[in-house]
């Protein structure tokens, strides 16, 4: 059995696996939330809400693997115009209880007249939102991240700038590597499967663009975004 053969099953076992798994997680979440609405003691109302957390999160990671599987068998774009300042403006809606969390604050600095692109906006939202929960992740407690967009060469650049932990100048050339985790140990202080920055990548990628990273180590990081500003986008 030849090797992309062998890449192939394992594609398909996890597009399959995941979603098998996300129905069991539905009904779990859905009754704890059934239970919620009920008259209960604050102590079983936080055993609910870490439990109701934990299913969420395994829920994405499920959703990290089969959006992983996708774009490794049929990498196909469904293009539209997407407007990146509203875009940014749904990421940080959506990361914003993650943030408080946290106590990271969270900013934008987007001209108005933005130009719009051509891309899929829902794989672009989950790379832009996937960059900004990393920087969100590894950022110091009361820390910020500033997203700054700017046009130039015919391209618009997103900046994330945050002020967290930055990444060792030996490990930068990996992060986008899938699975790959910084701290690989039993002991690392962050969670997460490292396939966020990696999905990220390959969705800039098929938009024609790339992801540049800037860190010191304890100074923070940089990831900026710069895609072609055009009327159509080619599936690759």
């Amino acid at each position: 059995m030849d090797n992309k053969t062998l890449e192939r099953m394992k594609e398909e076992f996890i597009a399959n696996i995941s979603h098998e798994l996300r129905t069991p997680l539905a009904i779990a979440k859905g009754s704890i939330e059934l239970v919620l609405e009920e008259d209960i003691s604050e102590e079983q109302r936080k055993i609910l809400l870490r439990g109701k957390e934990n299913l969420d999160r395994l829920n994405k990671t499920i959703g990290d693997l089969i959006e992983a599987a996708q774009l490794a068998d049929n990498p196909q774009l469904h293009v539209e115009k997407v407007d990146l300042r509203e875009l940014i403006s749904t990421c940080f809606d959506e990361m914003s209880k993650k943030a408080a969390l946290k106590e990271v604050k969270i900013r934008a600095a987007i001209p108005d007249n933005f130009p719009t692109i051509a891309g899929e906006k829902e794989r672009l939202q989950r790379a832009f939102a996937c960059i900004l929960e990393n920087a969100i992740k590894f950022n110091r407690r009361g820390g910020e991240v500033i997203v700054k967009g700017r046009k130039f060469n015919g391209s618009v650049e997103i900046a994330f700038k945050d002020q967290g932990i930055g990444i060792p100048r030996g490990q930068r050339h990996r992060i986008f590597d899938a699975f790959y985790q910084v701290d690989g140990s039993s002991r690392r202080r962050y969670d997460g499967m490292g396939l966020g920055l990696a999905l990220a990548r390959k969705i800039i990628s098929l938009h024609g663009g790339e992801i540049l990273v800037e860190s010191k180590k304890n100074q923070g990081s940089v990831f900026s975004v710069v895609l072609p500003v055009r009327k159509h986008v080619l599936s690759r």
